[in-house]
């Protein structure tokens, strides 16, 4: 489990250089939903996300290896199951909800995925949305039954979910979709097929209709960026009142529905904190105005997620973002991967790599350099190597100003042996060994 300490430094990232490319997964059918693994202590955040699909898919990939990592972890679940949805504790807790014929079902690990319980069932209904707003607390919400919005809260984990105090009445026959729901501390939002899209401000114990002008089928929501708020399906509209009006967002480019939204963390890029949306196979996201940022080759993307802030609210040095395709392909976007404590108050007059301390270590080590201030905020690229020569890793892809700056790395997913740090900036080039121990 990778794990990250806050920037002391905010970076300002180059978007240009972010990971983009779109990696096949063990499996080859439709993926829906996906989860970053939280990290339940301290300033530390997992780069560890879980996913799931079609025919009881649950898979973990691990995005901060180069190429990412993926593990299946759906030995206990039912193929014929059609996993829908998917919300995280931890590295070790996650719920996933699907359908089998018209019965909905959710089931719960607490050990990685290598088993899994039935923790819910519903006949006749649809699981659209698993959220937790902290490790005991959260909130499963799906499909109208019998008149009235599947809406349920657990207290303990996941273990169990009660609907008691959770009413919200259908209207005519409005239904949802998968992955229309977000939600932010007590906030929820959740999108339908109904013109409206519902709200809540206690984590579901009430909700009013806000209204989507001009746009019926709401798909997506994201929520990330304070009291701006976007939310797309036969459009992109967006609100700046934290959801109360929404109304929408002109000159996007693309044909056909938004499939998924995502913003990048608060911190990241300080020129702005870009949107990204997707429809069909293309990317398109708003750095001064709307453009194309990655187009697949094949297959539809279906959801777009990113890493979330941490149970103590902290946001992570990365907009580390992941989007699902209809084909098992995970689009992986790093934009920052390594996290840095910098120091310029005082410029080096020279390149430097120093030795990584502790050395040898197990499993957490600093990378300390210098940059002189004959460097002009060009890329800075420190990247792992094993002792064959193949990139395991890589910490940092981003610009820094000049000064003196530290990169802390984590070993824990690495066996034991030398590896190899190497720094590139700009024609400057160092390397160095280091010893991790078990």
């Amino acid at each position: 489990m990778k794990k990250l300490t806050l920037f002391t430094l905010i970076i300002i990232i180059n978007i240009s250089f972010s990971q983009y490319t779109d990696f096949q997964s063990p499996f080859t059918g439709r993926l829906t939903s996906g989860d970053f693994a939280v990290v339940s202590f301290g300033n530390m955040f997992s780069w560890q996300a879980w996913i799931c699909g079609d025919s009881g898919t649950v898979m973990k990939i691990y995005t901060n290896w180069n190429p990412p990592r993926f593990r299946m972890v759906d030995e206990d679940l039912p193929s014929v199951l059609m996993l829908g949805t998917l919300g995280s504790v931890d590295t070790n807790i996650a719920i996933t909800a699907g359908v089998t014929g018209s019965t909905a079902y959710a089931y719960r690990t607490s050990n990685g995925g290598a088993n899994w319980i039935q923790v819910f069932t519903q006949t006749g209904g649809r699981i659209n949305g698993i959220w937790f707003k902290s490790q005991q607390v959260g909130l499963m919400a799906g499909n109208p039954v019998g008149g009235r919005w599947s809406l349920f809260r657990t207290t303990n984990g996941g273990v169990s979910w009660d609907s008691a105090g959770l009413y919200l009445p259908q209207a005519g026959g409005e239904i949802g979709f998968l992955n229309s729901i977000f939600t932010r501390g007590d906030s929820v939002w959740m999108g339908t097929n109904n013109s409206r899209i519902y709200f809540s401000t206690n984590f579901g114990s009430s909700w009013s209709a806000k209204s989507t002008p001009g746009v019926q089928n709401i798909s997506s929501v994201c929520y990330d960026f304070g009291y701006q708020g976007y939310a797309g399906g036969d459009s992109l509209i967006s609100s700046n009142n934290y959801g109360n009006t929404w109304s929408v967002v002109p000159n996007i480019l693309g044909s056909g529905e938004v499939t998924g939204i995502v913003g990048s963390n608060p911190g990241v890029d300080l020129s702005s904190w870009p949107v990204f949306y997707s429809k069909a196979n293309t990317l398109y996201y708003n750095i001064g105005s709307w453009q194309m940022f990655h187009s697949a080759s094949s297959g539809v993307y279906t959801y777009l997620f990113k890493l979330r802030p941490n149970w103590n609210g902290q946001w992570g040095s990365s907009s580390a973002m992941l989007g699902l395709m209809n084909d098992g392909k995970v689009w992986v976007c790093m934009c920052a991967w390594g996290a840095v404590t910098s120091n310029n108050s005082i410029i080096p007059y020279e390149f430097k790599l120093h030795q990584n301390y502790p050395n040898p270590f197990n499993p957490k080590t600093k990378i300390k350099f210098d940059i002189p201030s004959s460097f002009k905020n060009g890329s800075v690229r420190l990247v792992i190597y094993n002792s064959l020569g193949e990139q395991v890793m890589t910490l940092l892809n981003s610009e820094l100003n000049p000064g003196f700056h530290v990169v802390d790395f984590d070993g824990s997913e690495l066996a034991s042996g030398i590896y190899i740090y190497n720094l590139t900036a700009g024609s400057f080039q160092g390397s160095g060994k280091m010893l991790l121990v078990k």
